[in-house]
């Protein structure tokens, strides 16, 4: 039995997704789907100063979006898979990282990667202090004898 970790963070995460677990989960394994708001803008933290909204019903509203995108997720995924379900405060959650050391998971699929090295590197050092490989789906979407298409010179 395999345990999968997938990651979502925005609402085209969820077809991608699936596609993951079927690529990375047979009948009968068990996948974690978690998803990871994303972090707020600068700009966020001044809009109290406007009196519209403050900043912690800002947070709450993205985990509350994150939350129903992975519930859609779960929803699409197959019944022949055990599926659980978690949202993660940030890439670098201790809880998502301590099970990640734990060896909880066989294979961490980043659907949705952090964009920060240092968030990468803290999971990818999770990842193998647990001996799960940690698999980057939207890299390999290139097929490896598909040509690329390059720009034509301007004086061609």
């Amino acid at each position: 039995m395999c345990r999968v970790l997938l990651t979502v963070q925005r609402a085209e995460d969820a077809a991608a997704a699936v596609d993951a677990a079927a690529l990375h989960a047979a009948s009968g394994d068990c996948v974690t789907v978690v998803g990871v708001p994303p972090k707020m803008q600068l700009c966020a933290h001044w809009v109290g100063l406007t009196g519209v909204a403050h900043c912690p019903g800002l947070r709450d509203e993205l985990i509350d979006e994150v939350a129903a995108l992975v519930r859609t997720t779960v929803a699409s995924l197959p019944a022949c898979v055990g599926v659980e379900h978690r949202v993660a405060h940030g890439w670098r959650d201790p809880r998502l990282l301590a099970r990640i050391e734990a060896g909880c998971f066989d294979a961490v699929v980043l659907v949705a990667a952090p964009r920060r090295r240092r968030d990468r590197r803290a999971l990818e050092r999770a990842a193998w202090a647990g001996g799960a490989r940690v698999v980057f789906p939207q890299a390999a979407t290139t097929a490896v004898g598909e040509d690329l298409p390059l720009a034509t010179p301007a004086y061609a």
